[in-house]
């Protein structure tokens, strides 16, 4: 029998965990001392762990089982199923109204064929139990992997899914561009590279190279800021940013050296060059590469991320504290030149000037911006369109139209189109689907080459160049050709130390997260580590709990002393 210790402990447990599932602060805890973006609620799995727990222990009684348990579990299982959100969904209910009633179907033979087997009085009733016990097992077991069954069915039914055969994306073309480039940078310890377009939020981690984009619940939501600051597509309240091909100004700031283009088609990039291809797949590498440290202007310091109308504004601002340069880097495109054409989309407010444009639809339509390019350079666009529409980037030059990249945009992100030249068209279409009512906005600019050469070879003068890397230390050395800021793409959340020539040094925050530090003129080494207190911590607690853990299984298999006290005669 189960005791009713266990049985009020296991109540007492279940009901914690529904109170841990409704209170935010217990949930907190749960989570580490941290709100998790997005899929609440991780430790659940530890309530589903106690329910199978607790229906072993009553298989276990199946025997045992009276009439009225049954008619009790059969109407307090449905009421539950009553509860559900999705309780007016037919497949929910025939699906689940049927798993309980084969369930309670099982429980019922058993206790059935109990009661025949006393009446009949057999010479060995309990052989006859045990051949029926082993027909409920089977049926159970048929109820079990029907109801898995339905649930997979159900899930590919709601839920969208891939085959593994996409992934990655490139497949075998892929790998040898990302051991290609491993092999040319064998000496350099570190470096960033990505994909033109991701396939996944984590294509680093799938194609083993250190890249940009990350899905993670623990991202820093200062990296997040950083990130949409300079165009790339995040949001502080998501935990993912992502790289896509943005612009040359971004990839100074992140270390970015190489791309991998996987469609083919490479696009004219005065500042990438195609290293090496393999098929379809292309191993860019950056002619405007700077390394994870280089010497910049104090006044980097000073950079306000929120500063700025669009991520145009806010490149042209760190760009100029970096460099001490006041020249214009991007120039935007000028008033007349964008022309906005809708199609079965009606239009609420139309303004070219901000390339801003309000409307709804009653059905799919289309919107067009077109833009008659004014001044030569690199031409690149930033677009925020909230219904996550499906957009298309066309060139077109002496009348023949090209598509450049097609994708849904589902966060605001500035987008590298291609090299231009007067009288140049550039088309950016989205399609809007029936019955919206949103803003779609587009800024547009060309990048000033001459000013942007003169600021690259200002922050390439000083670099540093390392001379240990590991994912708890950085070590390197720099030779600084005058006082400065030596800006690091390493983001720090408050457990990276400093050392300059052995001394401690402290740390200068670039855009609230990216890791500076003040140098004087002349040559310097520079050490980083990284120290987190709450590992020790976290240490402790966890040694704690494995000895407490084992020590109460040894209590628990330790063999009680006999009574040695004998009865006197």
């Amino acid at each position: 029998d189960v005791k009713w210790r266990d049985k009020f402990f296991s109540l007492i447990l279940l009901i914690f965990f529904i109170v841990s599932f409704i209170v935010r602060q217990l949930d907190y805890i749960w989570h580490g001392f941290h709100f998790p973006n997005m899929i609440p609620y991780r430790f659940s799995f530890l309530f589903s762990f106690v329910l199978i727990w607790m229906a072993y222990r009553a298989w276990l009684q199946r025997h045992e089982f009276k009439v009225w348990q049954l008619i009790i579990a059969g109407v307090l299982s449905l009421g539950i199923l009553a509860c559900y959100d999705n309780r007016t969904d037919t497949t929910y209910l025939v699906c689940n109204i049927l798993s309980v009633l084969l369930s309670l179907a099982v429980y019922a033979y058993l206790i059935a064929e109990r009661y025949m087997a006393q009446d009949k009085k057999e010479a060995n009733p309990n052989k006859q139990l045990l051949r029926w016990d082993q027909y409920a097992a089977l049926l159970l077991t048929v109820v079990m992997v029907a109801e898995l069954v339905m649930n997979l069915v159900g899930f590919q039914m709601n839920f969208s899914s891939t085959t593994i055969t996409g992934y990655p994306q490139g497949k075998e073309d892929t790998a040898s561009a990302i051991s290609y480039m491993k092999f040319k940078e064998q000496k350099n310890s570190f470096y960033r590279a990505e994909v033109t377009h991701t396939q996944t939020y984590n294509d680093g981690a799938l194609n083993n190279y250190n890249g940009i984009t990350a899905f993670t619940s623990s991202a820093n939501m200062y990296v997040t800021s950083f990130m949409s600051a300079l165009g790339y597509p995040a949001k502080r309240t998501y935990n993912r940013y992502a790289f896509e091909e943005s612009s040359p100004v971004g990839n100074l700031f992140l270390n970015l050296k190489y791309m991998i283009e996987r469609n083919g088609d490479v696009e004219e990039n005065s500042y990438f060059s195609t290293v090496h291809h393999f098929g379809d797949v292309y191993l860019l590498e950056n002619e405007m590469y700077l390394p994870l440290g280089f010497l910049a202007e104090k006044e980097l310091t000073d950079w306000n991320i929120h500063k700025g109308s669009n991520s145009f504004d806010r490149q042209n601002e760190i760009f100029r504290l970096a460099t001490g340069l006041d020249d214009e880097l991007w120039q935007m495109s000028p008033n007349g030149c964008l022309q906005i054409i809708c199609d079965n989309v009606q239009e609420i407010a139309n303004s070219p000037e901000t390339g801003r444009i309000t409307y709804k639809t009653s059905q799919r339509g289309t919107i067009t911006y077109g833009y008659t390019i004014t001044k030569p350079g690199f031409f690149c666009v930033e677009m925020n369109a909230p219904e996550r529409n499906r957009f298309r980037l066309y060139k077109k030059i002496n009348g023949v139209k090209t598509e450049l990249y097609a994708d849904t945009l589902s966060l605001s992100q500035m987008a590298s189109v291609c090299e231009v030249q007067p009288g140049d068209l550039i088309w950016l279409e989205f399609d809007c689907g029936s019955d919206e009512n949103a803003t779609i906005s587009v800024n547009a600019g060309v990048l000033n080459k001459d000013t942007f050469t003169k600021g690259y070879n200002i922050l390439s003068a000083s670099t540093l160049e390392l001379t240990r890397f590991s994912n708890t230390r950085v070590e390197g050395t720099i030779n600084c050709n005058r006082d400065g800021l030596l800006y690091t793409s390493i983001p720090d959340n408050g457990y990276w130390y400093a050392e300059v020539d052995g001394e401690p040094a402290k740390i200068r925050k670039v855009g609230d997260c990216m890791i500076g530090l003040e140098l004087s003129e002349g040559e310097h080494t520079v050490t980083l580590r990284y120290r987190n207190k709450a590992f020790y911590l976290g240490l402790l607690v966890s040694t704690l709990s494995a000895a407490s853990f084992v020590t109460l299984i040894w209590l628990s298999r330790r063999p009680r002393k006999k009574n040695t006290q004998t009865e006197q005669v």
